[in-house]
């Protein structure tokens, strides 16, 4: 049992800490998204040609 609570204490501990990270990320510009967006179309694109040929 005892070894069950120090578990979740680092799962806590991990999450927590995840947690903390993912609050720091900065929000992503416009530049970065529209890259993303171009990269989406493009393999959106390549799937389509490459099931309909």
């Amino acid at each position: 049992m005892k070894d069950g609570a120090c578990r979740m204490t680092k799962h806590d501990d991990y999450r927590r800490q995840t947690e903390e990270d993912l609050e720091s990320v900065p929000p992503m510009s416009t530049t970065q998204k529209v890259i993303i967006a171009i990269a989406a179309i493009g393999v959106a694109v390549g799937i389509a040609y490459f099931v309909l040929s």
